[in-house]
Parts: structure tokens; C-alpha cells; sequence
């Protein structure tokens, strides 16, 4: 009963989403998520974000965003820069081709074509694209439950 409450309250999230990525909210594979562009350092991050709510580990820092109460994850390299953005639970953030959190599985590959590469665990998915990949919760719909930006 909860898992079905969990995916109504992102579908009905989903509905609530910008209808054209404006500057705050695009993703572009790759180079940034939102205001926050691989390579920044923490000092940048923290300029932009404010201080972090939690430093989870080594370079892995967490801020819970105000406007969807979702978590953003900021993972930093050995020079302290960021290499990787990731978002669970916000449908807010889109590519400019309208890829976003909240999706089905089917919407990603109809977009992309098949992944580079993917990786699964428990009852999740990663799909692995140049620059970004989604995570996808398999259970029944197959939706896009996070987001990454990265590098490669």
C-alpha cells in the first residue's frame, strides 16, 4: 500500500514539473544539474547552495533542497571539484529534451536508444548514457527515481 503511495505522490509531482527546463532546472549531460556545473569547488557549491545539510562521507556531500524537500547529492574529486550530481525524488530538474525524474523506464530508451552500459541491484536499475544516467525503481511501472550528471 505504501509503494503505491510513493509512486501517486511522484506521479502527482511529476504533473507538477515546469513544462520547458528553464535555466535553474536543466540538466545538460555531461557539464551541470540546475546551478551547479561539474568542476565547481566546494567553496563554489557552498556560494551557490549554502552549507551543505550533511557531509556523508569522504567527499560526499548531501543538501536537502527547500523548494521539493528532495535530496541533492554532490560528489567531489581528489582536487575537492565536483565530478558528479545526483537527484532522487525531484521532478523538477529536465533535460532540454524534457528527460526528468518521474518518467518510465520506456520514456528514456524511446529519447536515448539503450544505455551504454547498465548496472542493477535489488529492485533498481541504473541506466548509464554519455554524461548521465538515470536509476530506475523496476517494480511495477519502471520509473526514473533519480538522475546524474557526470563526466563521462
Amino acid at each position: 500500500m505504501l509503494r503505491y503511495l510513493g509512486v501517486i505522490l511522484l506521479l502527482l509531482t511529476t504533473a507538477m514539473a515546469p513544462a520547458a527546463a528553464s535555466q535553474d532546472f536543466l540538466v545538460v549531460p555531461g557539464v551541470r544539474l540546475g546551478p551547479i556545473s561539474l568542476g565547481m569547488s566546494l567553496h563554489e557549491l557552498e556560494d551557490s547552495l549554502g552549507s551543505p545539510d550533511d557531509h556523508i562521507a569522504g567527499n560526499v556531500y548531501r543538501w536537502q533542497q527547500h523548494f521539493s524537500g528532495a535530496p541533492l547529492i554532490v560528489i567531489l574529486d581528489g582536487k575537492r571539484r565536483v565530478s558528479k550530481i545526483k537527484i532522487y525524488w525531484d521532478t523538477f530538474y529536465q533535460t532540454s529534451d524534457g528527460l526528468h525524474v518521474g518518467m518510465l523506464e520506456g520514456d528514456i530508451y524511446a529519447t536515448l536508444g539503450a544505455p551504454r552500459t547498465m548496472r542493477k541491484w535489488s529492485h533498481f536499475k541504473a541506466l548509464y548514457y554519455r554524461g548521465i544516467s538515470f536509476t530506475v525503481d523496476t517494480r511495477q511501472p519502471s520509473i526514473v527515481t533519480g538522475m546524474a550528471v557526470t563526466s563521462d
